[in-house]
């Protein structure tokens, strides 16, 4: 499967929970090279929109993210 990041202006939204529990701990958005990042360090790297810059969660406050598992849901909804 791949990724469209072209229908959010080369963003896609990425959803972080606890691996223990299931919580959703934050909604961040990638674009490609945060992904890229993310899987090559297994840290997590988001696309800030409003910085116009990558940032790695945890960067300054050392609350860091570790990925454990990465998964791609798609769903389609007609009506």
């Amino acid at each position: 499967m791949r990724l469209d990041f072209q229908k959010m202006g080369g963003l896609i939204p990425a959803v972080v929970q606890d691996a223990a529990t299931g919580e959703v701990l934050m909604v961040g958005f990638m674009n490609e090279e945060a992904l890229r990042e993310t899987l090559a360090t297994g840290n997590a790297t988001f696309f800030s929109r409003s910085r116009n810059k990558l940032w790695r969660k945890g960067e300054t406050s050392g609350a860091t993210l570790k990925l454990r598992q990465a998964l791609v849901i798609a769903m389609r909804i007609q009506c």
